[in-house]
């Protein structure tokens, strides 16, 4: 999911560059999380293994939610910058009947299920959660982008 902001009147060929402005925007309306909450790790093992690591970016406060999770290749907690919340208002929860599970863990490692939006086309971007755990059958909460501006 790609949201683009741009100051229109600092930017062009003949403007200043000063991004300060755009910059206090968007700590104020699209924070940073505070850190990440690891979900889900998948590790192979022998030639070839790979791995996966899933994490929960935590919102700032109570005013903001984060849309999906962050992948990596390695157990490393990802940097803050690489992603940032939204506020709570813009976004809405996705109703629990239009959630459903596209892939579930049914071989060994972490027992995890991911879930999207039903009807979604499975895309880069798509936005999805996972449940692991005991929680692995229950869906979890998956926001998207409300209505904001659309007549």
């Amino acid at each position: 999911l790609l949201l683009q902001v741009f100051d229109q009147e600092e930017s062009g060929w003949f403007h200043s560059g000063d991004y300060s402005g755009l910059d206090a925007f968007l700590e104020t309306f699209f924070p940073h999380p505070v850190r990440y909450r690891q979900a889900w790790t998948q590790v192979s093992r022998g030639p070839g293994g790979s791995e996966l690591h899933l994490w929960r970016p935590l919102p700032p406060s109570m005013d903001f939610v984060a849309l999906g999770i962050v992948a990596t290749k390695d157990d490393t907690e990802p940097d803050v910058t690489r992603v940032r919340c939204v506020p709570k208002s813009w976004a809405k929860e996705v109703a629990s009947g239009a959630v459903t599970a596209i892939w579930t863990d049914a071989g060994g490692g972490q027992a995890a299920s991911f879930f999207a939006k039903s009807n979604e086309q499975m895309h880069r971007g798509t936005v999805f959660e996972v449940a692991t755990g005991q929680d692995t059958h229950e869906k979890p909460k998956l926001f998207e982008f409300g209505d904001i501006g659309r007549e």
